[in-house]
């Protein structure tokens, strides 16, 4: 109730926060177009209410545009009292040209005024094209337009055979489960670019949660915040709070099933233009030729499992480095941000990650047998041989490098790592990963295949003057903006 009436995201626990993550309702924590959408319409449904009882002002003024302009007042104020974070702000601004849009008269809610709003946005803060709050919005907004223009004749045509209640209800149930469909399904590929999870389940879920955020949750909020002033809000926050406990049981259950939430691969960023540029073509093309374009959704959606995977991955001070196995990610050595980095590489590589000590026993090795350590008595290093090609990883050094790597484990070795400076170890094996490598180009990913690649976050970022130096060093001591 806090993060809803006054932007307080602090105040969710963090196992519900992955709860409604799992469900796919981690939306209706962030404030965002759902929330003012809701707060906009409720405020616009009663001024029109209140201005049809009067009867002067029915007959002789346009009530439908004087209530979009206040409910759009009343949208601004809920933005400003919820903190004006980003995402609220950009959903004020497209409610602005839906506003505008039903006071000159035109379709409210069209591609035409989607354009509009895009366009400003991107004028005002062109940074936030890269944003997942503004590519689901616009994914989501898109798809509804283009759906609903396509698929409600249908539906309608489908149901014409009912009347009276029966009619309302079915009416009123096909469009939530369409408007679940079209925006869980636009915005399912930016989901997984972004967070690297599949939420099965969320149709469901928000088949069930929005309604009721929509009929009972924010009215009674809204209700509550102009009883406040008066200490009178009590009644209503009680009964908003039996509507949050059960959007809490829903959440709940939906993330304690089977298979609510499934890890991806991380997507390449040109897998999620694919997918944009393909749903761009499939809601703006008329004609049958606009169904190409659900063939690049579909590419772009797939290429998480189409490219390769890498097989090690280095930390940006290099005293964490990470072996992919069939199973999990091996993870040896120590840094200081090692649960952050950690979570990263689960989160790229969809697998758990798993401590593989290199010193529990002479000869450790991993479960599929490419990882073996300790071996010509080397202790804390590690061979991994795969496709092909044989690695040598060096996790404990404790002479800072000035113990050379014996010759013969890097005999046939086509590429060495090590936590420490390699000075004279190995100098006739091709590639040569060490800390001064990280300093100088930051973490670092390694493939193997029909050769050694590697690929740096400098060489991906480049040397750029907003870009800080490898492995966070030149962090600024200030206070970050609000946007980074």
């Amino acid at each position: 109730m806090a993060t809803l009436l006054d932007g307080r995201a602090s105040a969710v626990p963090q196992n519900i926060r992955a709860e409604f993550a799992a469900s796919g309702l981690a939306h209706l924590l962030a404030v965002a177009g759902l929330h003012l959408g809701l707060v906009v319409g409720a405020a616009m449904l009663a001024c029109r209410l209140v201005l049809a009882v009067w009867q002067y002002a029915a007959l002789r003024w346009p009530c439908k545009a004087i209530s979009a302009v206040v409910a759009w007042v009343v949208g601004g104020g809920y933005v400003l009292l919820t903190g004006a974070h980003l995402p609220a702000e950009r959903s004020w601004m497209m409610s602005s040209i839906v506003v505008l849009g039903l006071v000159v008269g035109r379709r409210a809610v069209s591609m035409r005024g989607l354009a509009l709003a895009a366009t400003l946005m991107l004028l005002l803060a062109p940074q936030i094209v890269l944003d997942v709050a503004f590519q689901m919005s616009m994914a989501a907004v898109m798809a509804l337009v283009a759906g609903y223009e396509v698929l409600q004749p249908i539906l309608l045509r489908s149901l014409s055979g009912l009347r009276g209640a029966s009619h309302a209800c079915a009416r009123h149930g096909a469009m939530l489960v369409l408007t679940s469909l079209l925006a869980g399904t636009a915005t399912l590929p930016v989901v997984m670019a972004h967070f690297g999870v599949v939420q099965p389940f969320f149709v469901l879920a928000n088949l069930l949660a929005v309604p009721l955020m929509g009929v009972w949750i924010m009215p009674l909020g809204l209700l509550a915040l102009l009883a406040m002033p008066f200490h009178a809000d009590a009644p209503f926050l009680h009964m908003m709070n039996a509507g949050v406990c059960g959007v809490l049981w829903l959440a709940h259950k939906v993330a304690g099933w089977p298979g609510a939430s499934i890890a991806v691969p991380a997507m390449p960023g040109w897998g999620l233009g694919c997918v944009l540029l393909g749903l761009c073509w499939l809601c703006l093309w008329r004609g049958n030729w606009r169904w190409w374009g659900a063939c690049a959704v579909l590419c772009g959606t797939l290429t998480p499992w189409l490219v390769p995977q890498p097989d090690i991955l280095v930390s940006p001070d290099a005293q964490l480095v990470g072996v992919r196995d069939r199973a999990a990610v091996l993870v040896m050595g120590h840094a200081r941000d090692a649960r952050a980095i950690t979570a990263a590489w689960a989160q790229a590589l969809a697998l758990p990650v798993v401590a593989f000590s290199t010193t529990a026993a002479q000869e450790a090795q991993s479960p599929d047998g490419s990882l073996i350590c300790g071996e010509e008595g080397a202790e804390g290093s590690c061979v991994l041989l795969r496709r092909g090609h044989e690695a040598v990883v060096r996790i404990h050094d404790p002479s800072d490098g000035r113990v050379s790597l014996p010759q013969s484990l890097c005999a046939q070795a086509d590429l060495v790592l090590s936590v420490a400076p390699l000075r004279a170890s190995c100098l006739n094996v091709p590639v040569r990963l060490d800390r001064f490598t990280a300093w100088h180009a930051g973490a670092q990913a390694v493939f193997l295949g029909s050769g050694v690649r590697v690929v740096t976050d400098r060489q991906e970022r480049g040397e750029r003057l907003w870009v800080l130096k490898p492995g966070g060093h030149g962090m600024p001591t200030l206070p970050l903006a609000q946007a980074e």
